[in-house]
């Protein structure tokens, strides 16, 4: 990481792409791994694991400031000498991370919905 830096500038696709993922994997709200990370606390907190949700909490904060730290090294700043000529990926990459993102982005945006009109019924069909 240290090599790198200013990518976000050379690399716009992938670096707005990395963002939202690593964001979403740190469960902030209104990306998917947000509410993965909401019910596995409140489920900790309910059972009366309190210091396990706590730790649970703790564990998200850590993991949003490495992936920031990360983030920052890699793809911002300014670009360094040796990395001036790259470029962005070629669409086989580019647009399966997009594809991803868009997921990434509905799903949290939507889950209430997802929830009620599709796990919770198909739950009640399997746990009968």
């Amino acid at each position: 990481m240290d090599k790198m830096g200013g990518l976000a500038s050379r690399m716009p696709v992938t670096g707005g792409t990395s963002v939202i993922a690593f964001l979403s994997t740190a469960g902030i709200p209104p990306l998917s791994g947000f509410w993965s990370k909401l019910i596995i606390i409140i489920a900790l907190w309910v059972s009366g694991n309190t210091a396990y949700a706590v730790i649970a909490l703790a564990a998200s904060l850590v993991t949003l400031t490495y992936f920031l730290v990360m983030q920052r090294r890699v793809f911002f700043g300014s670009v360094r000498d040796e990395l001036a000529s790259i470029r962005e990926a070629g669409p086989g990459y580019t647009i399966p991370a997009i594809i991803l993102t868009a997921i990434t982005i509905g799903v949290g945006v939507f889950f209430p919905q997802i929830l009620n009109s599709f796990i919770l019924p198909v739950s009640a069909i399997f746990c009968n």
